[in-house]
């Protein structure tokens, strides 16, 4: 056993470790409809332990969708809840699309401009899990200082989310608020009422997808919370050496 365990420790050895994941802070940016983020200090007389009390919602900072969020029909085995995923469901071979910079203008991306990355760059393959840099990561900053970030950001229309559905990808994430873009492409939401409730987990308000290669290992563990239709990830990618 132990040999394996140093076989497994050189391995990862050989790989960089970019973090992909935005730090959780008061003031950050949340979607408008969700809950904010708090942090507070928690005194507790007699305890010398630092203690801080949090609220947030489930769907907070660099963070991935459960079909659950959307699918509400409880009959349908498709509809799975935090506590119901898979330690490693979102790990494994990913790629990076890369499109933009766009305007805060509720710009989409189509089938076609996938394909046309595709034939330059690597085929998507069943399983994958594919993530799109729109470039729009640096707009992140503290609601107090611009809400740049959430200001009409970009996301896949229709026939992307069909294309992508055809190819059997597992996993969908973007650098923005949401896969789908600010205004839903025409408030149709097609990442989450056609990717999602047929079982694509989502992760969103991912970081560093622009120095990433094309190809890579991401990581990312889902807290086990029950009922919940989503949770905070700690995203990684792992990039192998030289």
């Amino acid at each position: 056993m132990s040999g394996k365990v140093n076989e497994f420790l050189e391995l990862l050895g050989s790989f960089d470790v970019v973090d992909l994941t935005h730090t959780m802070e008061n003031n950050m940016p949340t979607f408008p409809s969700h809950t904010k983020f708090f942090l507070n200090k928690w005194i507790s007389p007699g305890d010398p332990a630092l203690l801080n009390v949090m609220i947030m919602g489930d769907h907070t900072g660099t963070h991935f969708d459960t079909p659950a969020h959307f699918l509400h029909d409880e009959s349908d085995p498709v509809r799975r809840f935090c506590h119901e995923i898979e330690p490693f469901e979102l790990t494994g071979r990913a790629v990076k699309l890369t499109f933009g910079p766009f305007q805060a203008e509720n710009c989409t991306i189509s089938a076609q401009d996938i394909k046309d990355w595709e034939a330059k760059n690597v085929e998507i393959r069943e399983g994958d899990i594919v993530l799109i840099d729109y470039q729009w990561a640096h707009k992140w900053a503290l609601v107090t200082e611009n809400n740049d970030f959430m200001d009409k950001w970009p996301g896949i229309d229709e026939s992307a989310a069909d294309y992508l559905l055809e190819k059997k990808i597992r996993v969908i994430g973007t650098d923005c608020a949401s896969v789908d873009s600010a205004d839903g492409d025409g408030f149709k939401f097609p990442a989450h009422l056609k990717l999602l409730v047929r079982g694509v987990l989502m992760i969103e308000n991912l970081k560093n997808l622009s120095s990433l290669p094309t190809e890579f290992i991401f990581m990312g563990m889902p807290l086990k919370i029950k009922n919940a239709g989503g949770s905070p990830i700690r995203a990684v990618a792992l990039i192998p050496k030289n």
